[in-house]
């Protein structure tokens, strides 16, 4: 477990916030990253719980996040709990295993066996079942986790084919931001028999296919009799709805 010394020791403008959560930062040449501690002693699971945030100080959200209790804890794997009520617009907050994130790694490691990451999120940003691989690609490249000010950046599996511009990804699904979706549906409006399979956050998929004519074929649970046509900007918002909703 994690100690006021150790913080003191290590990090620089060390503050008790009360109620068992002390303060403290990492200040670079482009970015200061802001760190919340709840010590074990004072929390469910004897772990010690860190929120962590890119250039945004917020003692106040990050009391919040620490002090919202959890709807269900393991400390070996993903847990998603409810976080209602906070000033920032989020949904929810993901509690993340030492195994699933590196804080604190090459400098306390022999004290971060218990340290677990607690996440303000969007519903829509992760599943909760994510691998260790999958967790820090999101994270990485498609959620800005640190960013208390972003907007939902929803997780999406996308497969697709593009007979027209010979591009694809075979039988894989690939990790991708909502961007590309919208991109993926302009390149295939005209092409006749493309298509794409996307998967939100709840693993519900529906297909795509292109008739050439600029209007979609949207099919779901994979059933051929349940479709409907959209065209381009109908689509997309439907898409938006479909990758962001409860």
């Amino acid at each position: 477990m994690l100690t006021l010394n150790d913080l003191v020791s290590n990090f620089s403008n060390v503050r008790d916030l009360g109620d068992g959560i002390i303060g403290f930062r990492d200040v670079l040449p482009k970015v200061t990253y802001y760190y919340y501690l709840k010590f074990a002693d004072s929390n469910i699971g004897q772990c010690d719980f860190l929120v962590v945030s890119e250039n945004i100080e917020d003692d106040g959200f990050a009391a919040f996040v620490l002090g919202s209790a959890a709807n269900s804890f393991d400390k070996n794997k993903l847990v998603l709990s409810g976080l209602s009520g906070n000033g920032r617009g989020f949904t929810d907050f993901l509690m993340a295993p030492p195994e699933f994130h590196s804080y604190f790694k090459g400098r306390l490691d022999a004290k971060r066996g218990n340290l677990v990451l607690r996440l303000p999120i969007f519903r829509s940003e992760f599943s909760g079942n994510e691998t260790i691989d999958e967790f820090y690609y999101l994270r990485k490249n498609i959620v800005p986790t640190l960013d208390w000010d972003r907007s939902v950046c929803p997780k999406i599996r996308i497969r697709f084919d593009n007979p027209k511009s010979r591009s694809g990804t075979g039988d894989d699904y690939i990790l991708e931001k909502y961007d590309f979706v919208e991109k993926e549906v302009d390149n295939l409006e005209g092409v006749f028999d493309g298509y794409m399979e996307i998967v939100n956050y709840k693993d519900i998929v529906v297909e795509i296919i292109s008739k050439g004519d600029g209007i979609f074929s949207l099919i779901r649970n994979r059933d051929d009799t349940n479709f409907e046509l959209f065209e381009n900007a109908k689509l997309k918002a439907w898409l938006w709805s479909f990758l962001t909703g409860n």
